[in-house]
């Protein structure tokens, strides 16, 4: 997978239209190796189809924004006005 270089907004808008575009990207990115619980470090879980992970040992839900620039973003990626 190739690794997002933009240097400014228009860049990452054009790469990633919507907000699951970026999670899928910031999914594929975090798991390339495979899926490693960051509660209990397990390696057993189930991939949803919102891009986050659910491990089958501990039950935490992980999702693809946690420890990035969007972690604990409450409003959309895309912030859009007037939409």
């Amino acid at each position: 997978m190739e690794q997002f270089k933009g240097q400014n907004i228009i860049d990452f808008i054009k790469v990633f239209p919507y907000d699951a575009s970026c999670k899928r990207y910031l999914s594929d990115l975090k798991w390339h190796d495979g899926f490693e619980c960051s509660k209990c470090e397990h390696n057993s879980g189930h991939h949803r189809s919102d891009h986050s992970y659910f491990c089958y040992r501990c039950q935490h839900v992980e999702s693809p924004t946690a420890g990035t620039l969007f972690h604990k973003v409450k409003f959309g990626l895309h912030r859009r006005e007037g939409l």
